[in-house]
């Protein structure tokens, strides 16, 4: 018997040790550690790929970390194709319950995605 889609999602995920779920979280962190960290984990490669290729700022990694943070932000503020191309990497590996609480909670999601996109692409410049 082969798997749905929402199942096969959420196989491939993978656990991420440091999230602890039994305290109480709000809706939206609830969210974010059950699944955008795991699919911004499992998305890393393609995610430092495409914003590489497209931001055209190579020389990231010659700032300190509070101006990469400043410039990542700049990038993806300005750069909507970008910026939407990235979080469309994250909304396709959502489940369908996941993404009507996305649509349901989706400036709050957008945000926090962006501020994810920020901290995993400065790890990677660093």
């Amino acid at each position: 018997m082969s798997l749905t889609r929402d199942e096969t999602i959420l196989t491939i995920r993978p656990e991420i040790q440091s999230i602890d779920l039994s305290k109480s979280l709000s809706i939206s962190e609830f969210f974010q550690n059950e699944t955008l960290r795991p699919i911004l984990k499992y998305q890393n490669d393609i995610i430092q790929s495409l914003f590489l290729q497209k931001s055209k700022a190579p020389q990231l990694a010659l700032l300190d970390i509070a101006d990469q943070r400043h410039r990542i932000s700049k990038i993806l503020e300005s750069n909507t194709v970008l910026r939407n191309q990235l979080i469309g990497l994250v909304i396709a590996l959502m489940t369908n319950k996941e993404l009507e609480s996305y649509y349901e909670m989706e400036a709050e999601i957008k945000r926090r995605i962006k501020t994810m996109l920020v901290e995993r692409l400065i790890s990677k410049s660093s």
